[in-house]
């Protein structure tokens, strides 16, 4: 643009016609093209010591793409069956950098042949990218699985060592091998404790929540809690499915993790502009109730006696975690999720007397 420009005030400045200075600045600019062209076909058949400034260019302007490694039956092979052990992320540091016991540990567990593919860890955050997402694509690895430690901790090799990652990763196995059987056991056990604690948290995540049967009619859909059919219709709100359903308001509660703040009730009420929400939406509460997620205070000023509620479709009652933050529960603690993933424990019996007496859904 800087050649295009300067040429183009230079024919301007002379007697020559503004066409014939435009044909001449396509011209130049064509010969610099093939100048520049040349000179990277010559010095990219060069000898290394003169390309590798080169070579940066031509990746710089794209005309040289980075391509993983192709992997060989056996590496699939290897990868596929450290995917089936189904092994989670763990977000301990140690497990992250290979100055660590536990990042050696992690290399030491692998499959030689993923250990090997993995000698072949680019450099440029361009390249990185697609080295890893063509093993999370093609093995159907998650965000939140072993191999974003792995790949942590074959990078903090690979800045130590930039220029023989292979060698390093067979040394940093070997220093594993050679420590004590005993811190062996104890880093192993760590690890595997984690495990079950991320499935078990993944497992208390989601326990509870119990499908509620519906009836659906014509033009709309039925719903019964605790005895009584509750209508509404379904449709969807902010591109997901929901049922809107005509609820009485006594059947709407808070949830205790936002409590009313009565100044701001105060200056709702005297605001002459104030706008009267017509429907809120909500979650299904293990004691039948439906708990409000918004409009906590505006709703203390509604005054008729059915409201409309909208819940997600299918509908039913939010997660034992949720109805635990909803009603004041203190949350099971590390070992207590373990139990009940175990089956030890029943997550209904940590409901006090008072409140599990209102619990209407069970597993």
């Amino acid at each position: 643009m800087i050649i295009h420009e300067f040429c183009c005030r230079f024919y301007e400045n002379n007697t020559l016609s503004h066409v014939v200075a435009r044909i001449n600045v396509r011209f130049i600019l064509m010969k610099i093209i093939f100048l520049v062209s040349s000179l990277l076909i010559f010095n990219l058949s060069a000898n290394a010591s003169c390309s590798s400034f080169l070579s940066k260019l031509v990746n710089l302007i794209r005309l040289e793409t980075y391509s993983p490694p192709v992997m060989s039956q056996e590496t699939k092979k290897a990868f596929s069956e450290l995917k089936a052990k189904k092994l989670s992320e763990t977000n301990n540091i140690s497990f992250r950098d290979s100055f660590y016991k536990e990042g050696k540990y992690l290399l030491a567990i692998l499959p030689k042949e993923v250990l090997d593919y993995l000698s072949h860890y680019p450099t440029g955050r361009e390249n990185v990218i697609a080295f890893k997402k063509n093993i999370n694509d093609k093995f159907g690895f998650k965000l939140n699985s072993i191999m974003q430690n792995v790949f942590s901790v074959v990078e903090s090799i690979k800045k130590r060592n930039p220029e023989s990652l292979g060698e390093a990763l067979e040394k940093a196995v070997e220093d594993y091998n050679a420590l004590p059987l005993e811190v062996k056991n104890s880093i192993d056990k760590n690890f595997m404790h984690h495990q079950v604690f991320h499935k078990a948290k993944s497992e208390w995540l989601q326990y509870g929540k119990i499908k509620l049967e519906t009836i659906d009619l014509v033009r709309n859909v039925q719903v019964k809690i605790d005895g009584q059919v509750f209508s509404g219709k379904r449709t969807t709100r902010r591109g997901k499915p929901v049922v809107i359903l005509t609820v009485p308001v006594e059947k709407v509660k808070h949830p205790a993790w936002n409590p009313l703040n009565h100044d701001y009730i105060a200056k709702l009420a005297s605001d002459p502009f104030r706008v009267q929400k017509t429907e809120y939406d909500v979650v299904i509460g293990h004691d039948g109730h439906f708990y409000l997620m918004d409009g906590n205070h505006r709703f203390t000023l509604y005054s008729k006696p059915t409201v409309k509620v909208v819940v997600s479709d299918p509908i039913a009652t939010d997660s034992l975690r949720v109805f635990f933050d909803l009603v004041n529960i203190a949350q099971p603690s590390k070992e207590q999720i373990v139990s009940i993933h175990r089956g030890e424990l029943n997550p209904y019996d940590l409901i006090p007397p008072h409140l599990r007496f209102n619990v209407i859904f069970e597993n």
